[in-house]
């Protein structure tokens, strides 16, 4: 055997291993062209692809040594030959730091401190090297989605630093900022705005085909004088391909598995020839990993295998949906005390696992050598499973407690009641089998002891506070009745002033207790705003509601165009559609998804309603891709083909009865409503015309017997189709200035009324009886409105409008304001089946604290 592999196994190719880095060139090129691309685009470019998918090797010994090579005559204008290549690892300021302080010359501490202080100030630093040098830096920073296990405030220091160092203007940006993340991390980046124009335009990292497959398997070996035996490269292609079909992420993350393979059948070698035999020895591309690191374990005794239970899991970063990666850890934070028995056979566990290139030790940091390794290899994701609550509690701690250093000992960020109880009583059972769970920390364990400490002094003004309520409430209670049998005329109104004195009261309790206590909180503010709607009492039920038991549901990649609400089996339910072509439905109790998404669509996904079919639960969704589907809820798949398959973007969708049997209405870009019978997939004549511009809203209900629709158009007007004769009733409703882009039906005062909204910022009330404007228009929003939604509420006919100010406005039928609050990222609105609600009085505080502004008509890209 050779001394020399031209195979890199799990590890990343490196620009020193540049020559052997084949089936990329088209790829290395196009990237190239892009990075050139930065010199006149504001902003980072960002190179994305699924775990596996050869991203770090793509970046290292494609981009990196093509940029080197390129350098010179023919160059593209302005870029340098300068190139800074880092990870975030464990401190993202710190890396940038270091790389950047050894290229200006700064100090090391002084440009941490710089960076921390004012992140934009990079920018000039790098301005004034750049200008002795001439030319533009390229900074590349592999594994971005590292910095998302980070604080929030770190993240954004991190972020904003390398922006700044590619922002406008672009003329003086001192350099080119390439990041390589993986996919599944795209909603982590989108919460961060400076990254929103890399977002929009990623170097995405396509599967290999079997050409470039072909070409990373045989290479290498010719630079290397090695022989591959006939048949052996065929082979190797359809265990890849067998593999790719039971994959979640197809061929592009099965690289890492093809080249552990290709170095475990080296390893093989029978006079310099890779055979079929050295092949199938090593279990092939599903089981060569796996094997190898099986071998590896059962080289331990007892002690070591023990050992490795304990040490593996921890290089492992979980997340709560099992899309866990892998993560450098400290050596002084994975090890053993050097004083403990343990730290020698921890040292040689690690020893062990690295020889067989499975972890990759540096100095001071362990880490897994790739992902690729978490996922195939079943005995560790055994370990992983059995233990993954207590692990991700016990990895939760130490980031914790890491904040809590950071902030200087800040008590808001210390563990109270539930949360801290828990931890506590994870580190009794940790503490308990010190085989199979690490020691904490010496910063966790001295977090934990800060939080008791914290605890019981809340505990003990909790307890005083009571003890004053109780008899200030007493107090309260005797004068009122005293006052009560002196003064018999002014009962009514000392009986109010008491009953407010005790809502003050409980609401102040209730904010007292809102940390260490939230359900004696949220009972306490209820209680105060039933004795009396004060504003204390308000106040209370918003702080309650604002404390984080909130839940956000996350699964789509890119921006959500439409969202539907109802109920699936008794259970309350969101059904979502987006960008990325799929529907997703979400269980509104487990905040968790129901199912596998729904795939079918090419392209955005843009409206989507619900509704039922001889008794069977459907979505009916239209994309921009001109299709029309229709998908059975309970069982998650499509019934039977497309409704259409093809024509132009649906913008609305609504569910009439006709004759007794429901149909889809269909308004959109044709300037048409179309309609289709659901059950028999029938249309209902021909589409009804007489519109101009784009349908933006459709709405359906009834006109005494008559089914109808309602649409809203781009010219502003608001139209009532006869859908049984497929004809217009009687004029078109106007008033609107621009367009109207939102209609909703409803009954008012027993009379079928349309409410549709517009560019003018104005919601207008249709009789659709007489066809006239009842009243004059309702203002309020600044700014186009954007989605209306109309149903009864207590008896009452209300409204629920968004429009691009970021306010949602709840409307009676007289058209009195009834709330308003900010609601940024409205797309549609929707009256629920039933609402949880207060009592309908106005309040003040936002809704949500979401950021980010969206519109109804913002429609999927080339809509």
């Amino acid at each position: 055997m050779g001394e020399f592999s031209p195979y890199r196994g799990l590890a990343a190719f490196g620009p020193e291993d540049a020559r052997f880095f084949f089936g990329r060139e088209e790829m290395t090129a196009t990237l190239v062209d892009r990075v050139a691309e930065q010199l006149t685009r504001p902003g980072a470019l960002l190179v994305v692809g699924p775990s596996g998918a050869g991203k770090s090797s793509l970046l290292k010994a494609g981009l990196i040594p093509t940029l080197s090579r390129i350098a010179g005559p023919g160059a593209a204008p302005g870029l340098g030959t300068t190139v800074v290549s880092l990870v975030p690892g464990r401190d993202p300021v710190d890396a940038l730091a270091g790389r950047l302080a050894a290229l200006t010359g700064a100090g090391h501490t002084t440009l941490v401190g710089r960076i921390r202080e004012d992140p934009p100030s990079l920018r000039e630093t790098l301005r004034a090297w750049g200008a002795e040098r001439g030319g533009r830096l390229v900074v590349i920073v592999d594994q971005f989605e590292q910095v998302f296990d980070k604080s929030l405030d770190e993240q954004t220091t991190f972020v904003r630093a390398l922006h700044a160092l590619c922002a406008e203007p672009v003329a003086d940006a001192p350099a080119v900022v390439v990041l390589g993340m993986r996919a599944d991390f795209f909603g982590h980046a989108s919460a961060h705005r400076e990254l929103k124009t890399a977002l929009a335009r990623p170097v995405v990292v396509d599967p290999m085909t079997p050409d470039q497959l072909r070409s990373a398997i045989s290479r290498p070996a010719e630079l290397a004088d090695l022989t591959l035996e006939e048949g052996l490269v065929e082979v190797v292609l359809k265990d890849l391909g067998a593999s790719a079909e039971k994959s979640a992420t197809g061929a592009g993350g099965l690289l890492p598995l093809l080249s552990h393979a290709l170095l475990s059948t080296w390893h093989n070698l029978d006079h310099r020839t890779l055979t079929l035999a050295g092949y199938h020895a090593t279990g092939g591309i599903a089981e060569s990993l796996a094997r190898s690191a099986a071998a590896t374990l059962d080289q331990l005794d007892l002690a070591g295998r023990t050992m490795a239970r304990r040490l593996l899991p921890r290089l492992v970063r979980l997340s709560e949906d099992a899309h866990d990666s892998a993560r450098a850890l400290p050596l002084a934070d994975l090890l053993p005390p050097a004083s403990s028995p343990d730290h020698a056979v921890a040292r040689q566990v690690l020893e062990r696992f690295t020889r067989a290139r499975l972890l990759t030790l540096d100095t001071d940091t362990a880490q897994i050598t790739h992902e690729a390794l978490i996922r195939s290899w079943p005995t560790l994701r055994s370990w992983i499973e059995a233990d993954r609550a207590v692990l991700l509690l016990h990895q939760q701690l130490g980031h914790d407690a890491q904040d809590w250093l950071r902030s200087e000992h800040d008590a808001a960020y210390l563990y109270r009641g539930t949360r801290l109880s828990t931890a506590l009583q994870a580190r009794t059972r940790w503490e308990g089998d010190p085989s199979r769970y690490p020691p904490l920390s010496a910063l966790a364990t001295e977090f934990l002891d800060a939080g008791v400490r914290a605890d019981a002094r809340a505990a003990h003004r909790a307890r005083r506070t009571r003890t004053v309520l109780a008899v200030s409430l007493s107090a309260a209670l005797l004068a009122s009745l005293v006052i009560t049998g002196l003064v018999l005329r002014s009962m009514a109104a000392e009986r109010e002033q008491s009953r407010a004195v005790l809502s003050r009261q409980l609401a102040a309790q209730s904010d007292a207790l809102t940390g260490s206590e939230p359900n004696l909180s949220r009972l306490l503010a209820a209680t105060a705003f039933d004795y009396a709607p004060t504003p204390e009492a308000r106040q209370s039920i918003l702080n309650t509601l604002a404390n984080p038991a909130r839940a956000t549901l996350i699964g789509h990649r890119g921006p959500i165009y439409a969202v539907a609400a109802g109920q699936l089996d008794g259970r309350p339910i969101a059904v979502s559609g987006g960008e990325d072509g799929t529907i997703r439905i979400w269980d509104l109790h487990a905040f968790q998804p129901v199912g596998a998404p729904l795939t079918g669509h090419t392209s955005a996904v843009s409206a989507i309603t619900l509704g039922e079919l001889n008794g069977l639960p459907i979505v009916v969704s239209g994309s921009r891709d001109g299709s029309i589907r229709i998908w059975d809820l309970r069982a998650g798949k499509q019934l039977d083909a497309p409704l259409r398959d093809s024509g132009d973007t649906a913008f609305s969708l609504t569910i009439a009865q006709v004759d007794g049997t429901p149909a889809i209405v269909v308004g959109g870009e044709s300037g048409m409503v179309e309609s289709w019978n659901l059950s028999t997939r029938a249309s209902l004549g021909t589409p009804l015309n007489g519109l101009s511009g784009f349908v933006d809203g459709v709405a359906s209900g009834r006109l005494g017997a008559t089914p109808i629709a309602v649409s809203s158009t781009q010219n502003g007007k608001v139209q009532v189709w006869d859908l049984k004769k497929g004809e217009q009733i009687g004029d078109s409703m106007t008033g609107h200035d621009g367009s109207a882009g939102t209609v909703a039906v409803t009954d008012v005062d027993g009379v079928p009324a349309a409410i549709s909204g517009g560019d003018d910022g104005t919601l207008r009330l249709w009789d659709l009886k007489t066809r006239k404007e009842r009243g004059a228009p309702l203002i309020g929003h600044r700014g186009a409105v954007e989605a209306v939604a109309a149903g009864p509420a207590d008896g009452r006919a209300i409204a629920v409008s968004g429009g691009q100010d970021g306010t949602v406005r709840g409307l009676l039928r007289t058209g009195n304001v009834l709330s308003m609050s900010w609601l940024r990222g409205l797309l549609h609105v929707k009256i629920a089946p039933a609402w949880d609600a207060l009592p309908t009085r106005a309040f003040r505080r936002p809704l949500t604290r979401t950021c980010a502004n969206a519109s109804h008509r913002d429609r999927p890209p080339d809509a």
